[in-house]
C-alpha cells in the first residue's frame, strides 16, 4: 500500500543502465556498492505485485529446478521465462506499466487503514510536487484511519 504502487517498475534495461552508473560513481567515490542483478530485481517485482497466477508459474518454475534464486549465483532468468511462457503469463504486464486509477490490486485484501482514495491524492500531490503536511502537528489528513482508532488523533484527544 503506497501511493506508487500504480506506477511502473523499471524495465530490466533501465535497472541495468543505472545500476551500472551508481556502480561506477561508488567505486570512484571509494564506496562499496552491492545489489541484485536487474533480471532478479525485475522477478522480485513480478512476484510482488503477481496475482493467482503467480502460483503456477512458481510451481513450474520450482519443477524446473529454480532453488535458491535469491543468491545470485543460483539465479536463473531463462528458466523464469520458461515457466512464465509455459503458464501463459506476460511478466511485464505486472511491472512495466502504470497502472489505473480502478485497477484492483492482489493485496488490497489487506486493510491497513489507509484508504486507497488517500492513497491515489497522494500519487497525485507527489506527482506535483506538492507536499502532505504532517498531521501529527496540524489538522487530520483524513487517510482513512481516522475511522479505525487513529493513535495521533486519540494523543490529540487525550486517548493515547
Amino acid at each position: 500500500h503506497t501511493p506508487f504502487q500504480w506506477e511502473a517498475q523499471a524495465t530490466v534495461e533501465d535497472l541495468a543502465m543505472k545500476g551500472g552508473t551508481l556502480k561506477r560513481m561508488a567505486k570512484k567515490a571509494g564506496i562499496g556498492l552491492n545489489y541484485h542483478e536487474p533480471a532478479q530485481t525485475f522477478l522480485e517485482g513480478v512476484l510482488a505485485r503477481g496475482d493467482r497466477r503467480m502460483a503456477a508459474v512458481i510451481e513450474r518454475a520450482w519443477r524446473d529446478g529454480a532453488r535458491f534464486d535469491g543468491w545470485t549465483e543460483c539465479f536463473d532468468m531463462g528458466r523464469w521465462m520458461n515457466a512464465f511462457d509455459s503458464e501463459g503469463v506476460d511478466p511485464k504486464e505486472y511491472t512495466c506499466r502504470t497502472r489505473g486509477a480502478e485497477e484492483a490490486f492482489p493485496w488490497e485484501v489487506v486493510d491497513v487503514g489507509v484508504s486507497r482514495s488517500f492513497l491515489w491524492s497522494e500519487r497525485e500531490r507527489a506527482l506535483s510536487g506538492d507536499l502532505t503536511p504532517d498531521c501529527r502537528g496540524g489538522s487530520c489528513n483524513l487517510c482513512g484511519w481516522q475511522k479505525d482508532g487513529c493513535p495521533v488523533l486519540e494523543e490529540k484527544n487525550g486517548q493515547g
